[in-house]
């Protein structure tokens, strides 16, 4: 008896699925495909499971039978429940291919601070597929499309009159409440000379040059009225509006 037990346990963690993606960090992996619909599971970054979230399927492609009729932004969404699942029939939709994307509802409504989720598998699917798409809430860098990523955007400019190598300076992003301390190079961007994917919070920012501090304001004026200082605090909403940390800096 105990022989078939042990045998049985094996058979069972064999099973594709069977207790999850390496897991509790794979619920996703229970999700059973079904032709004709987009479905998967949302979770936070420690894999448990997220309510709440709005998954979209949106129509990309063009032309084609009842295509035309649609149009290119004819999505449909669905909210995820307390497993964190969602499923979207998209078998009755233009035919084509379509794209899933998820986001956390902005606080209060405010569709500005909504947060993108990260999609494990961010490729087209075809409506009449049997699809899975999972998603995870975490701060990233860059998202397939988006330089910026899914959280706050620290900007570094310089004063006027003073010159510095942006991509020699390292910035430090520290929780005023606690928690992991951010430390990144600059990167350039259409935004300019960045530091992304800083999850929503208020931080201690300083920067430096060759190891040395470099002084900063918020202004960008040199003339007394927004003294300078080897750091500053600065708040992130999230979203893609108010997660804006702009600073202007110069030679200590």
């Amino acid at each position: 008896m105990q022989s078939m037990t042990r045998r049985t346990a094996l058979a069972l963690a064999l099973m594709p699925g069977a207790f999850g993606l390496a897991g509790c960090r794979g619920e996703s992996a229970a999700v059973v495909p079904e032709t004709g619909y987009v479905k998967g599971r949302a979770v936070d970054d420690e894999g448990r499971p997220l309510a709440g979230i709005q998954v979209s399927a949106v129509y990309q492609s063009y032309g084609g039978g009842r295509a035309m009729r649609y149009g290119a932004s004819h999505s449909r969404t669905d909210v995820t429940g307390a497993d964190g699942s969602y499923r979207i029939r998209i078998s009755d939709m233009a035919p084509g291919e379509y794209s899933a994307s998820a986001y956390r509802p902005g606080s209060g409504g405010d569709a500005g601070t909504q947060v993108a989720l990260v999609a494990e598998d961010p490729s087209l699917f075809a409506n009449n597929a049997a699809t899975i798409r999972n998603f995870r809430m975490e701060f990233v860098e860059q998202l397939p499309g988006n330089p910026y990523g899914n959280g706050g955007i620290f900007v570094v400019e310089t004063v006027f009159g003073h010159t510095v190598a942006f991509a020699d300076i390292e910035v430090t992003l520290q929780p005023t409440g606690g928690g992991r301390t951010i430390v990144r190079r600059l990167r350039q961007t259409g935004e300019g000379w960045v530091a992304t994917g800083v999850p929503p919070g208020q931080y201690r920012a300083s920067a430096t040059l060759g190891g040395r501090p470099l002084l900063m304001n918020a202004s960008g004026m040199d003339d007394g009225s927004d003294p300078f200082a080897t750091s500053l605090v600065g708040n992130f909403k999230g979203g893609f509006s108010g997660n804006l940390f702009r600073v202007r800096v110069k030679p200590n």
